[in-house]
């Protein structure tokens, strides 16, 4: 059953992170909701958020999570461009 954001269950299996796969699934989600941003940098951006809350106790909502501050960040930078 996919989930409410149409990302993928499989970054979390028996408890273990994928890590590159939730990299992965929400840099391409914001690349198709958000054509206009540079590839590079939402790698790098969403790569730097990721590192910031992946060694958190709470595993099961890094995917979301990930996804929310980079987009805010994206937004942020598309404003001052």
């Amino acid at each position: 059953m996919a989930c409410k954001q149409n990302l993928c269950n499989s970054c979390v299996v028996a408890g273990i992170v994928d890590r590159d796969e939730i990299a992965s699934q929400v840099t391409a989600k914001l690349i198709a909701t958000h054509p206009e941003y540079d590839r590079d940098e939402v790698d790098r951006i969403v790569e730097e958020e990721l590192s910031a809350i992946e060694h958190s106790p709470v595993q099961d909502f890094l995917l979301v999570l990930t996804e929310r501050a980079a987009k805010k960040r994206l937004k942020r930078a598309a404003k001052r461009d």
